[in-house]
Formats: structure tokens, C-alpha cells, sequence
């Protein structure tokens, strides 16, 4: 799992967080 990719798209979307997950795995 890229996780330093996924940390980075969450910071870069600075959309927010629900349930503890980044937005883009949410989606």
C-alpha cells in the first residue's frame, strides 16, 4: 500500500477526514 502517497493526497485535497480515512479512500 503507497501510504506516503495516500497521506500526500489527502494533505494536497485538504478536503477532510471522516471516520479517521482520507477523502480519496472514501470516495
Amino acid at each position: 500500500m503507497m501510504l506516503k502517497m495516500i497521506l500526500a493526497m489527502d494533505l494536497d485535497g485538504c478536503i477532510g477526514k471522516e471516520n479517521g480515512l482520507p477523502w480519496r479512500l472514501q470516495s
